[in-house]
């Protein structure tokens, strides 16, 4: 939320803006970024799993499918952030993103 409000939220994220420069037409940035998404999509699902596992989520979501709704949130974020979208609004993004997962 920090990272996607404010100064820090201007600058934006690298990857967010190769993506949003870049894609489709550079192949190697394309396949890095893809990469790189689908890393994080890798990370998220892992700890779903876990929170699964240990009884902190509903086991009958589906992992993959949230993992991609938190990247694509995340990075919407980022993209918000660079029109200097406020602290307030990403904390509302923030709540609503973690609804599904009460």
């Amino acid at each position: 939320m920090e990272i996607s409000s404010g100064e820090e939220g201007l600058r934006g994220c690298f990857g967010v803006l190769a993506a949003v420069e870049m894609l489709p037409d550079d192949v190697e940035v394309t396949a890095r970024i893809s990469k790189l998404f689908r890393r994080l999509q890798d990370l998220y699902a892992a700890t779903l799993i876990r929170a699964q596992t240990l009884g902190e989520i509903d086991p009958k979501l589906d992992e993959r499918t949230l993992a991609r709704f938190l990247v694509c949130q995340i990075q919407g974020m980022r993209v918000l952030g660079k029109v200097g979208a406020g602290r307030s609004d990403m904390k509302a993004l923030v709540d609503v993103a973690l609804k599904p997962l009460d």
